[in-house]
Order: C-alpha cells, then structure tokens, then sequence
C-alpha cells in the first residue's frame, strides 16, 4: 500500500488545537524507574547473558498464571479470524513488520523508523514500523490523531518526551491486530484505565529486564 504524495513531516510540538492528556504521577514513575535502570545492566549495555528474551517470569495472556515459557513473538492474545475486524497492522504504514528502516518506505515523507527494542526494556517481535520523533508536550502520554505522524489522521503519537515516542494507530480489540505477538493492550508502564489501547507486544514476555514485573503487565 502506498500513500499519495510524499509528505514533509514537522518537528513543532503539536498544534494547539490537538488534544493531549497529562499524567503527572505516571511520568514520574516511569522516570524513576528509567533512573533505577541505569544503575543495572540495561543502561550500561551489560553482558549478553544478562539479558533474556525468552523469560518465563511473564503472564501473557493476562490470567495471572505466569505462563511459564512464555517467549517473545508468540500469539498471546485471544484472537478470532472471523471477526471482520478491519487489520490495523499496517495502517498508512504503521506497525508493518520490519528489519531495518528500509522496510518501513510506506510512511509517507520517507520518515518511517524500524523499532526492535524500546528502552533496553522491551524487546519488539520482528520490528515495527513507526516514526519515533513525534512529540508529545511534558507531563503527557499521548496525541490522538497527531498531525507529526499523519496529516490523514487516525494515528497517535504516544509515550514519554525525552524518552521514547512513537505513532500508532488506536485499537479496540486484539481482532485488529493481525501480527503474531501482538495485542490489543495499554502502553506498558504508563497507560492507565480508560486510556487508548494499540497493537503491542505482551510487556512480560517481551522484557529485557529482571524481574519482569518492572516492565508492566
């Protein structure tokens, strides 16, 4: 699929007339805990037998049974083929699976970035594509419909300014998340009840770090 026109993508922070929601208490916690993480291994590269992509300590499909050889990219989450849920993976582009950048071309502007890790945190199943330097105003955790990653709407940009940022389609049901690995689920960490959902991978099995638990449910 590709996208009429290419597309000069901003850098400004959002236009005032977008909506963005703040969670103060919530970008504190994330920030203490990316402090605490640079004091362990995750920030200071560490040896490659420290970090477990496959841990067992993960509860993927969210019943509180650990799931114990959970491993990253495995389907977790309850999915029916036969739904007639519209695919949202890729959408304009986003969430398509990736190697490298070059994968990524079907975002307009030419500004597609192909993410396999967040944060030292949090592995991603086979890549995804995205842009990740759409911003999001301090103190906030998401721009619905932000006009930095598509001017034909529909597309989020989410996460923690001077962290990490990314644009991603909303989701509603993991029926619309057509990539193995993926669900329909709040941003680990800092997503909160009633805030938007995307197609994500499972935090637990996905983690980079010990215990698990730090990277979220």
């Amino acid at each position: 699929m590709s996208l009429p026109g290419p597309k000069m993508w901003p850098k400004s922070h959002p236009n005032a007339s977008e909506k963005t929601h703040a969670h103060p208490m919530r970008t504190l916690l994330f920030s203490a805990l990316a402090l605490a993480l640079c004091f362990s291994s995750a920030c200071d590269g560490g040896d490659a037998e420290d970090t477990d992509t496959t841990s067992g300590y993960g509860d993927g499909d969210g019943d509180g049974d650990g799931d114990g050889d959970a491993v990253c990219g495995e389907e977790w989450a309850s999915k029916d083929p036969m739904s007639g849920e519209t695919p949202l993976q890729p959408l304009l582009g986003f969430g398509a699976p990736c190697e490298s950048d070059a994968d990524c071309t079907e975002i307009a502007g030419g500004a597609g970035t192909c993410v396999k890790e967040i944060l030292d945190m949090f592995e991603v199943p086979n890549g995804i594509c995205t842009i990740t330097d759409c911003n999001v105003p301090e103190g906030s955790f998401y721009v619905p419909d932000s006009s930095e990653c598509s001017d034909m709407g529909g597309v989020d940009c989410v996460g923690i300014v001077g962290s990490f940022t990314a644009c991603l389609p909303q989701c509603s049901n993991s029926d619309q998340c057509n990539r193995e690995g993926y669900g329909c689920r709040l941003m680990p960490i800092i997503g909160a009840e009633n805030d938007p959902t995307y197609c994500l991978m499972d935090a637990q099995d996905c983690c980079l770090i010990e215990p698990t638990m730090n990277c979220g449910m």
